[in-house]
Parts: structure tokens; C-alpha cells; sequence
């Protein structure tokens, strides 16, 4: 199955490319505009893997949680290939993404993405052997919070980079790591699709987390 993933969630561009288990291409820009940038970067990891969008089975898209507008073009880009080319799609969570960069670690993982007013959107996981466990649903919280309710949290994401003063006292993952990536993207997606857990493109919205976020971030 070839699969092309999205993820638009922050200021940076993910994308990733797969035949089934083999990765094809990704492309990370880690400050992109989203609007302008983000069909011209699908074309070019199109292009250098010889392939046309057409050829593509499927595709996964980060719904969120993350930046509003990010969000919207992600997912409008892909309801418009599906509505001219009928693929399926499924949905991938960012945080749960992120977490995924740190595979077998030890201790529990606090993902974090910028969110407003210096607060973050972020979500607890653990590695339970092969399989990563969600302990504490996504949610929006203050950094200061976060940190004094999981003192031992291993803190990965781009709000690092983005609210740096907010993590001083944090144990943070390599900046290397802040971002997603789209060969963990793309290994989500497929088990997805292997599970047959599609996204209905038809009412499908970005989980903004909380219901006032659309409006403010």
C-alpha cells in the first residue's frame, strides 16, 4: 500500500511517503507556510519518487491537537484529493506521533506543542514493551502544571523550541527530536489502515482539544 502522510499541526511541514513498510521520501521544513508551501512540498516528494499522486492508496493526516489554521489546510488538502481521487484516509494524533520519536524508552513522555497564551497541548505515554500507552489523554495545560504533576516526564516536542524560557527545569529530548517525523507517520498510518480505522472525510474536523482553541490560536 502507498501511503502519503500530513502532518500541518505546527509551523513545520512533515510529510512522508511509504510502500507499505519502505520508506519512499520525507520531507521536513521546520518553518513553512502551510498555504503557500505545503502542495508545492506534496509534488516534490511526489516527484522524487517517480510516482503521481494518483498512484497513492491512501493517505494519513494529523487532525491535531496543534495551530488552528495548520490544522484546517492539512486536512482541506486532503479532502480535496479525496474527493477527486477517492482514497481513503485516517487520522493520526500529533502528540501520540511525537512520543513515537522516543521508541522503548523507559520512563513516561510528555509530548508538548505550542498552543496560546503560553500554554501547551500535550498528553502522558509510556512504552509498555512494543506497545506505547497513553496514560493522560491530550489536553491544553500550562507548562509549570505539566511538569509538577510528571516531575520525571521526558519532555519532546516543538513548544521546546518555541517557549525554550517555559522548560528550563524540564529533562527535555534532543531539539533533533522536536518535530514529527514522516517515517513514524507513515507507520502509523498503515496500522491504521490494517485495522481498517478510516476517517470519514465527510464530517471529519481537526481535534482542536478544547472547543475555544479554533478561535484563538
Amino acid at each position: 500500500m502507498k501511503c502519503l502522510c500530513i502532518d500541518t499541526s505546527t509551523s513545520a511541514t512533515i510529510l512522508g511517503l511509504c510502500d507499505g513498510h519502505e520508506l519512499l521520501a520525507e520531507i521536513t521544513l521546520p518553518s513553512a507556510d502551510h498555504s503557500a508551501m505545503l502542495l508545492d512540498s506534496i509534488k516534490t516528494l511526489l516527484e522524487f519518487s517517480r510516482l503521481e499522486l494518483s498512484a497513492i492508496d491512501g493517505y494519513g493526516i494529523v487532525t491535531g491537537p496543534g495551530s488552528f489554521t495548520g490544522l484546517r489546510i492539512g486536512l482541506a488538502t486532503i479532502k480535496g484529493f479525496h474527493l477527486t481521487l477517492k482514497k481513503p484516509a485516517v487520522s493520526i494524533n500529533s502528540l501520540e506521533a511525537l512520543a513515537r520519536n522516543i521508541p522503548q524508552y523507559s520512563g513516561i513522555i510528555a509530548p508538548v506543542i505550542h498552543s496560546r497564551k503560553g500554554r501547551v497541548f500535550s498528553a502522558i505515554y509510556k512504552w509498555n514493551q512494543e506497545n506505547l500507552i497513553s496514560l493522560k489523554s491530550p489536553t491544553e495545560i500550562d507548562p509549570e502544571s505539566l511538569l509538577s504533576e510528571n516531575p520525571e516526564a521526558l519532555v519532546v516536542g516543538s513548544a521546546l523550541i518555541r517557549q525554550p524560557e517555559l522548560f528550563k527545569t524540564a529533562k527535555a529530548a534532543p531539539l533533533s527530536l522536536a518535530h514529527t517525523r514522516g517515517s513514524v507517520l507513515c507507520q502509523m498510518a498503515l496500522s491504521k489502515f490494517e485495522r481498517s480505522d478510516l476517517l470519514d472525510l465527510s464530517v471529519a474536523e481537526p481535534d482542536y482539544v478544547v472547543t475555544n482553541v479554533a478561535s484563538r490560536v
